[in-house]
């Protein structure tokens, strides 16, 4: 199967582009977020294997991640939905 010039283009953009920067949105531009979503992501003492979302300043995103079960921050939410909803107005969702 051959791909089109253009086809690989775009993929090739889509994979390297920086999409928060495209949109106007940086990483320093967090004046509006709420302070929730400003705090770091925290794993925790225990060693409990949950699957978590918080919100990363540093990519504008909800990402992954193995939270512990005890002395999480309000950063700390149980699905992808829950994050967007709380931080997702300054947030580039992959599609």
């Amino acid at each position: 199967m051959q791909c089109g010039p253009f086809i690989l283009l775009s993929l090739i953009v889509g994979l390297f582009a920086p999409w928060p920067e495209l949109l106007g949105i940086s990483a320093s531009d967090t004046d509006g977020l709420p302070d929730i979503c400003k705090l770091p992501k925290k794993v925790g003492k225990c060693r409990a294997s949950f699957i978590s979302f918080f919100f990363n300043v540093e990519t504008l995103k909800c990402e992954i991640f193995i939270y512990g079960g005890c002395g999480k921050n309000a950063n700390n939410f149980r699905n992808e939905s829950q994050c967007y909803q709380e931080c997702g107005r300054f947030v580039v969702k992959d599609e």
